[in-house]
């Protein structure tokens, strides 16, 4: 039985290479592959306070209505570019979505004071976590604190409003 052999005459072969990969100093060494991690930004506390506040005036205020922890509202986004009022008016949407839940079985009254005490409580409790967070700056503070004025006056002029 006779060997096929190679179409490349024999002649023209070089012993030292494979005739499929060459040497391996011709080879080109490719570059090291490039490190993957993930990263969290720790450097915006204006969203992670607003984040915050969100989340712990939320969870408040299910809790003073009586509703279950895993009740949801609509997420809003623009944490960075909202105003702190444009902020508040979200969340107290927010709230009054939660609070439509209580409307048919509780009286008005009662379910404004659930929404305001609610906003307090959740801002109490972010004030709190911000000051026990060491990497937490004086900007942060400063706008819960501001948060908390002007819910203070939209608070005012809705009493004002109503007698």
């Amino acid at each position: 039985m006779a060997s096929l052999g190679s179409a490349q005459a024999i002649g023209d072969r070089d012993p030292g290479r494979h005739p499929t990969y060459g040497s391996r100093q011709e080879r080109p060494v490719p570059p090291p592959p490039a490190r993957v991690t993930d990263a969290v930004q720790l450097s915006a506390p204006r969203q992670a306070a607003l984040q915050l506040l969100r989340q712990r005036v939320l969870a408040c205020t299910r809790a003073l209505l009586g509703l279950p922890d895993h009740g949801t509202v609509h997420a809003f986004a623009d944490h960075d570019t909202a105003t702190v009022a444009e902020f508040l008016h979200r969340l107290l949407s927010a709230q009054n979505q939660l609070a439509a839940q209580r409307a048919s079985a509780w009286p008005a009254e009662r379910i404004r004071t659930a929404v305001a005490d609610g906003m307090a409580n959740g801002a109490a409790e972010t004030l709190e976590i911000l000051h026990d967070d060491h990497r937490c700056d004086a900007e942060a503070i400063q706008l819960v604190t501001d948060a908390l004025a002007v819910f203070g006056g939209m608070l005012a002029a809705q009493l004002g409003n109503s007698s």
